[in-house]
């Protein structure tokens, strides 16, 4: 463009100093040749100077500096033109012309230019015809020619210099404002930028502008800021850091620099990451750092590091097992208790592969894991792995432990699968109990099988297709009598539900099944026999043929276990009942005690305990001999039977004392109780001696529970109160 500019120039003075020289050829000036040259380079001289002014920025407040500069030549030119040939007044009427036409149309196109020149040519060549034609003595037919070669070059040429200059307007106007179009982009951006922005003067060390978000984030203004330089934004010990840093960017090297303490205007510090950049404007360097508060991100680290720390501490001192498997199945970390249980290092762990930490069945059990569930989890960012296993673990030693295990999947934020977690509990003394067990029950089996078992096959219309000859053993009919048969017809009523349910789920589940169960089936005299079931479908391709049942005969069995679950009960009601008086014993007292304390603890209910004591028992069983006293003992356990209601429970402390405890009651509603006892216990009378009657009396202590009270204190002030019944005269209640 700014060749251009020159070439336009330039040739509008080549067409100034062609016209000149064609008059002076035509001898139709006056002026020496002398003169003339030194005009036309005095010409030259002052356009250089116009047009150095106008590039060093004279007069750039025109916002046109190309279009002034060519109205500057022209006139200039125009101006040297009147000095020359404006002889007439038709000469000054043609110049003002040219100045109209060229300061007030150069808003025009080319054509719109050309346009206009034809018509003046035009019109002023009409002029001259009929001034020739009618006045020719007012012509001077030279001079009129040489305006008229001079309108016919200089007119086309000005039209062209003239369009040119309108598209130089528009494309300035248009650049002009892309550029305010720019900086307003620019100026939101810079100012609604979540991060803080700070721009320094490189040369002068001051900040030059900030934008909202720093200014909030220091809590200065703007016009406080930028009084400020990089050491009054930092505590003394990151200004070194920071000014190093500076040095590196004036190098023209991004820096981005990390967990930086600003200080805000209070004095407080808070820390951001920083990241710096050189720009260049206007020929001047300014520095851009980019402020991000990272004090809410460093607190959560912090959080994070503790959490972890908790965490791992806990993972470390822990009995069960942990560790952390990355996505190959290798461990990223293990709890030291893995160490202590199978001998390696923790070290050694991480380099061994799995298969030589497993045994090969347990081996295959965890890449059976893996490539069902890792799949699934790198598929869906909402399924969650969640997986027991039993693995069978290698020592050091060569010897095995097994470890229930049970696998979790860690992910990130976004669902991400990032490692599992595993969990482990040594099951080792669990399975060689089961290995026992098993081996026990096989022996077992092994026994039993000896008797025959009824086998059944049953179609899926549920017709018996087959059935061993122990049906009659067992049922009493013979095998043929049951093939062709309905399966289900010999089954008691109460157990059709049940049996008909697990047919359904046998037929329908393609993948082998078994179901168990107890059921009833009658004999064929008409009895009921009890006999377990063991039923699973018969596969073939994938497709269920038929289902198989085996029966065994556990009617004598359960007959066994109904004679032991009632022996039981007896033996446990033996162990806590005392033989004489029939009342519970002082052990199950405090079991008793201990449950009735927590209940009324827990629901906030009233709880008494009643101590009896015999009065004179030792002279009583002294005098009439220990039979005697027995007796004595055994009535009292009636009396205290008859006089309690059923939730109440009594016992034989021991020797001739005995305890009530009494749910729900308080020591009033205690009272009448006690009251009660002595009142049937005066009622009976003891005949040791023939003829001769005795009476015998108790001394009671009462006490109702204080909430949160300890087993020993409670107890402990019933028979204080018991004592005192004693000491003032027996035959008496104490209470508090």
């Amino acid at each position: 463009m700014r060749i251009k500019r020159f070439l336009i120039a330039f040739v509008s003075y080549l067409i100034f100093c062609a016209l000149t020289d064609f008059s002076f050829s035509l001898g139709l000036t006056s002026v020496p040749l002398h003169v003339l040259a030194v005009s036309q380079l005095g010409i030259l001289a002052g356009n250089i100077l116009i047009y150095m002014m106008i590039r060093t920025g004279f007069s750039r407040r025109f916002k046109d500096p190309s279009l002034t500069f060519l109205q500057i030549l022209i006139a200039t030119f125009w101006t040297m033109e009147v000095l020359y040939y404006a002889e007439t007044t038709r000469g000054m009427a043609l110049l003002l012309y040219f100045a109209i036409f060229i300061f007030g149309l150069f808003k025009l196109n080319v054509r719109q230019f050309l346009f206009l020149s034809f018509f003046t040519i035009a019109g002023y060549a009409t002029v001259l015809l009929l001034l020739y034609k009618n006045h020719p003595q007012s012509i001077n037919v030279k001079t009129e020619m040489l305006n008229l070669v001079a309108l016919a070059i200089v007119l086309p040429w000005f039209s062209l210099v003239g369009g040119y200059i309108t598209r130089l307007k528009a494309k300035i106007s248009n650049a002009y404002y892309k550029i305010k179009e720019t900086e307003s982009k620019f100026s939101t951006i810079f100012d609604s930028a979540s991060d803080g922005i700070i721009v320094l003067n490189v040369s002068e060390g001051k900040f030059s502008d900030a934008n909202d978000k720093f200014c909030n984030m220091l809590a200065y203004t703007r016009e406080e800021l930028l009084k400020l330089n990089i050491s009054d934004l930092h505590p003394p010990e990151a200004v070194s850091f920071v000014t190093d840093q500076f040095k590196k960017l004036i190098k023209r090297e991004m820096i981005i620099a990390k967990d930086i303490p600003v200080l805000k205007k209070d004095r407080t510090v808070f820390f951001a990451d920083i990241s710096g950049s050189l720009i260049t404007l206007n020929k001047k360097e300014y520095a851009v750092g980019v402020f991000r508060d990272i004090t809410e991100r460093k607190k959560a680290e912090e959080l994070l590091k503790q959490s972890e720390g908790k965490y791992r501490l806990l993972a470390d001192h822990m009995r069960d097992q942990v560790w952390i498997m990355d996505l190959k199945l290798k461990a990223t970390y293990i709890s030291p208790s893995i160490e202590k249980l199978i001998g390696y290092t923790l070290d050694e762990i991480k380099e061994l592969p799995l298969d030589k930490l497993l045994t090969s069945a347990s081996f295959k059990a965890a890449m059976d894991f893996s490539s069902m569930e890792m799949p699934r989890a790198l598929a869906s960012s909402d399924y969650t792995v969640t997986r027991s296993l039993e693995l069978e673990f290698v020592c050091k030693d060569s010897r095995t432990v097994w470890l229930e295990c049970v696998f979790t999947s860690i992910k990130d934020k976004d669902g991400k699968l990032l490692s599992f977690l595993g969990e482990g509990r040594d099951i080792t003394e669990r399975k060689l109990i089961e290995d026992r067990l098993r081996s026990e029950q096989q022996r077992f089996r092994a026994l039993i099988e000896h008797s025959s078992d009824i086998i059944v096959v049953v179609n899926l219309k549920g017709t018996i297709s087959y059935i061993n000859p122990a049906v009659e053993h067992v049922l009493g009919y013979k095998p043929e009598e049951r093939i062709g048969a309905k399966g289900f017809e010999l089954i008691h009523p109460d157990d059709m539900s049940f049996l008909a349910e697990s047919f359904t789920t046998l037929v329908a589940d393609p993948n082998p099944h078994v179901i168990k169960g107890e059921m009833r089936l009658r004999h064929k005299g008409g009895s009921w026999l009890t006999l377990e079931a063991v039923g699973s479908n018969l596969i073939n391709n994938n497709v269920v043929e038929a289902v198989i049942v085996n029966y065994r005969n556990i009617t004598e069995r359960k007959k066994a276990e109904e004679v032991l679950r009632e022996s039981e009960q007896r033996y446990l009601e033996l162990s806590i009942i005392d033989d004489l008086t029939q009342l519970y014993n002082s052990r199950h007292f405090y079991d008793q005690l201990k449950k009735e304390i927590e209940r009324s603890n827990r629901y906030k209910q009233p709880l008494t305990l009643l101590l009896l004591d015999l009065d004179k028992f030792k002279e009583f069983n002294d005098t009439y001999g220990h039979v005697e006293g027995d007796n004595v003992l055994s009535r009292l356990g009636q009396v205290i039977k008859r006089c309690l209601r059923e939730t109440d429970s009594a016992y034989r402390y021991g020797g001739e004392e005995f305890t009530i405890l009494l749910p729900m009651t308080t020591r009033e509603e205690g009272m009448i109780t006690a009251q009660r006892i002595q009142k049937e216990l005066t009622e009976e009378t003891f005949s040791p001696v023939v003829s001769q009657k005795i009476y015998v009396t108790v001394s009671i202590g009462l006490a109702e529970y204080k909430a949160k009270e300890e087993m020993k204190s409670f107890v402990h002030r019933a028979d204080q109160l018991m004592y005192k019944a004693k000491t003032n005269g027996r035959d008496m209640i104490f209470h508090e």
